[in-house]
């Protein structure tokens, strides 16, 4: 029988319909965690006052329930997650907060899958005491929404793990980062959406044709069991209501990364390192704050910390604009945390200004290098997503 090591998502992701309220949290935990385990879990969520009643167990039956896999209440799940819905419009964001234990599925990828089962509008903190592969981690979100007594498509979740097989599948076969396969799938979903902008009654075959020259358009030239995955997902997607619905392309779009040149680069100052995953001018804004700006840039990193001290991070980036420093930005999505020594961690953050955007630069200092001259990083051609 298989084992899962499962990092299991929560919550506040699948409209049109939602019971909860806004801002509201939950975590779902592993049957095999010891409290001990939970204990740790809640530390690292910074979710200690989480109620018992937003608080879900998930064990193998459950994860059969969902993916027909063979799992009983005899295989162990371990890992948890802590989810918080945000306001209508605030897109979806997944946070990995302990990256050295999830081996397997990476962030776009449960992105890419949440986004193609209707998941929007929240934050999703995905964690594990233990290394775990990530496999199926959607299997606890569905559960949650069962429980909470949400409506969900049997379609649409077979859709999102058939994605999560494909991107596994381009894993093994090709070369490319998990970034650039979690990035093809995406786009693979987007022109999708975009033939049935064209016509919400286009056949199987035009679906197909439409994947297939994409696929020769950028030159993809997968096995054939691979390629036909993709076809037969994009199928199913097609058919689905996430596909229909104008927030799902939105959200593809605004987690496909900017082609500009510092994405993927790697900085280093002091004891710190930061690999750039996306910069982009965005027209999200915190309803919550007291000060509104013309321009908001959100920049998303990896922090390494190569220090023998555990490390805050939020404060390591500066963003000047002609010359004159920008203003930390609090949205909703936000993320930004400690991380220890010789371990890293991923943070979001964002720069509100005023004015012209043609002339931006960013300054990465590590707080704790007080002597060290700054890494300038200039900022060309940023665009708004």
């Amino acid at each position: 029988m298989k084992k899962f090591l499962l990092s299991l998502l929560s919550l506040s992701l699948f409209a049109p319909t939602v019971f909860a309220q806004e801002q509201e949290s939950f975590m779902s935990v592993g049957n095999s965690l010891s409290e001990e385990q939970i204990t740790e879990l809640k530390s690292i969520f910074e979710a200690e006052d989480i109620p018992e009643e937003n608080t879900l167990t998930i064990d193998g039956e459950i994860i059969n329930k969902y993916l027909n896999d063979g799992s009983s209440d005899k295989d162990g799940v371990y890992s948890s997650s802590f989810v918080t819905m945000l306001p209508e419009g605030s897109g979806l964001t997944v946070v990995i907060k302990t990256p050295d234990n999830i081996t397997k599925v990476n962030k776009k990828t449960y992105e890419n899958a949440a986004i193609s089962a209707g998941a929007k509008d929240a934050i999703i903190q995905i964690g594990s005491t233990t290394p775990v592969s990530g496999e199926g981690a959607l299997a606890g979100v569905y559960e949650i929404f069962s429980q909470a007594g949400l409506e969900l498509d049997k379609e649409d979740i077979q859709t999102a793990e058939q994605q999560i097989k494909i991107e596994q599948l381009l894993a093994e076969e090709t070369e490319l980062t998990e970034q650039e396969i979690a990035t093809v799938v995406a786009k693979i979903n987007i022109e999708v959406i975009d033939v049935l902008e064209e016509n919400e009654e286009a056949s199987e075959q035009e679906i197909e044709d439409a994947i297939v020259s994409f696929l020769k358009k950028n030159d993809h030239d997968f096995e054939a069991k691979t390629t036909e995955a993709i076809i037969e997902h994009g199928i199913g997607f097609s058919k689905s209501s996430v596909a229909l619905d104008p927030a799902t392309k939105k959200s593809l779009l605004s987690n496909i990364p900017s082609d500009n040149q510092n994405v993927g680069q790697k900085f280093e100052q002091g004891n710190i390192a930061a690999e750039i995953s996306d910069v982009y001018l965005t027209e999200k804004r915190n309803e919550y704050a007291d000060q509104t700006y013309e321009n908001v840039l959100i920049l998303e990193y990896t922090l390494f910390n190569n220090s023998d001290k555990e490390y805050y991070t939020g404060n390591e980036f500066t963003l000047y604009v002609d010359g004159a420093k920008a203003d930390n930005y609090l949205l909703l999505d936000s993320s930004f945390d400690s991380v220890s020594a010789g371990r890293q961690v991923d943070c979001k953050i964002a720069f509100g200004f005023d004015g012209p955007t043609d002339n931006m630069e960013l300054e990465l200092k590590d707080t704790l290098d007080y002597e060290g001259d700054p890494v300038i990083i200039p900022l060309e051609n940023i665009e708004k997503k």
